[in-house]
């Protein structure tokens, strides 16, 4: 089962990210993201069969890039994000919810990082 406006904000949001990523050139960026987004992956893991994972694993195995992995995983990652139960409740819980809205903001920050911002980063100025 689906809730319909849960699909909507689905869709959105993963062509928001997709674009994001799409646009990220630096590969040490793309590493942070990539690590982050791997990271509630194999949280959220917990809601999906052994079956899935391993079909996950293995397409995302013959991504040819950083920037499709990340592709792959977010899809993993809202792939049940508009399901709901038999009994109608969602398959991810609040705080799994949260989860997500945290990955997306970093997401974010990291793909409107500024010259400035880098630059700080490489020489280790500030946080």
């Amino acid at each position: 089962m689906k809730n319909r406006e849960l699909e909507k904000e689905k869709d959105e949001l993963l062509s928001y990210l997709h674009d994001k990523i799409s646009k990220v050139k630096n590969n040490s960026d793309l590493k942070e993201i990539l690590q982050n987004v791997d990271n509630l992956n194999m949280y959220l893991d917990k809601n999906d069969s052994s079956l899935e994972n391993l079909l996950d694993t293995i397409s995302q195995a013959f991504s040819p890039s950083l920037q499709s992995k990340i592709k792959k995983k977010l899809n993993d990652i809202f792939d049940k994000y508009d399901k709901v139960d038999k009994k109608g409740n969602a398959v991810y819980s609040d705080d799994d919810k949260t989860k997500i809205k945290d990955l997306i903001k970093n997401i974010n920050d990291i793909c409107d990082r500024n010259f400035w911002d880098r630059l700080k980063i490489v020489l280790g100025i500030g946080s």
